[in-house]
């Protein structure tokens, strides 16, 4: 049995499962066959095409979608983001507490100070 409010994990006895596998189905009859290929790694083009869209109205960034990468999560992004940025034995500060990724790298915690956690 899961862990009620565990982080990353949704209320999977309420996922519409019959909805889902009906909707899956559907698509997977009228999916043409360059869908069927490997996908672009840095994500679909239409959801970066949205996503630049979106950044542009609400956060004044300007970027084409060939400027953004989807990834599977916050450790993939921050992933991407360490290999193509940090040279291997650089010294990389890090929130404390935080979630210790080192990429080759050496890492040293930084304690924030926020009034609410007292520090």
């Amino acid at each position: 049995m899961p862990y009620p409010f565990r982080m990353g994990l949704p209320a999977l006895d309420a996922f519409p499962r019959k909805l889902w596998a009906r909707l899956v189905a559907r698509e997977a009859r009228t999916v043409s066959p360059g869908r069927l290929n490997y996908p672009d790694p840095a994500g679909d083009h239409g959801l970066r095409e949205a996503i630049s869209a979106y950044l542009a109205i609400s956060r004044g960034v300007f970027c084409t979608p060939d400027q953004v990468f989807i990834t599977g999560g916050y450790q993939g992004g921050l992933s991407l983001i360490a290999r193509a940025l940090i040279e291997p034995g650089a010294a990389v500060w890090f929130e404390d507490p935080a979630i210790i990724w080192r990429a080759g790298a050496w890492s040293r915690p930084v304690h924030i100070w926020c009034r609410y956690r007292g520090r």
